[in-house]
């Protein structure tokens, strides 16, 4: 379920871009920055690169009990999860990279919910996914920096909500306590 909202994520930003700056190339790629060496891979340059670096359930409590008629039933639960995608220019026109960081953000901030209505392709169990801007404090920008082993680049983080994760069988049938 992951890669298939980050993919459609990173399809609806190509496409917002195709049209806005007049372009026929993709310019987001979802991916790591760094390979395996320990550098940045030539297919990441001149990119806008979505790279997830966290992933954690929403620990919003929910009921799993359904009533059908006169029968309850419990269900699982569908697990929600939230993710926070990092959106980095790698440009070595920094002026380019910035104007298609910019483009990116201010889709994303006018298209902050994403609906099988609004987004053909959504996968139909998604109810609706929702973005909005992560702001971090110098401290927190140094530490994802290091951690993912890069020097600063322009950059935006955003949290995705409404990632559900379901078994959709349901536990035999329980009474009713009184």
């Amino acid at each position: 379920m992951v890669d298939q909202v980050l993919n459609r994520i990173v399809e609806e930003l190509n496409n917002n871009l195709k049209r806005r700056l007049q372009t026929s190339e993709d310019l987001v790629i979802l991916g790591r920055i760094l390979d395996n060496t320990g550098k940045i891979p030539i297919e990441n340059q001149d990119k806008l690169l979505a790279t997830l670096i966290k992933l954690e359930p929403d620990t919003t409590p929910r009921p799993n009990l359904r009533r059908t008629g006169s029968h309850e039933a419990i269900t699982n639960t569908p697990n929600i999860f939230q993710m926070d995608i990092l959106i980095s220019a790698i440009f070595s026109d920094y002026q380019e990279g910035l104007k298609c960081l910019s483009e990116s953000i201010s889709f994303l901030q006018a298209k902050s919910v994403f609906t099988p209505e609004n987004t053909p392709g959504l996968a139909p169990e998604i109810e609706k996914l929702s973005l909005e801007p992560l702001p971090l404090s110098y401290q927190d920008m140094h530490s994802l920096w290091a951690a993912l082993g890069v020097q600063h680049l322009p950059a935006m983080v955003f949290k995705i909500r409404g990632i559900y994760f379901t078994d959709e069988d349901i536990l035999p049938a329980v009474s009713t306590i009184n």
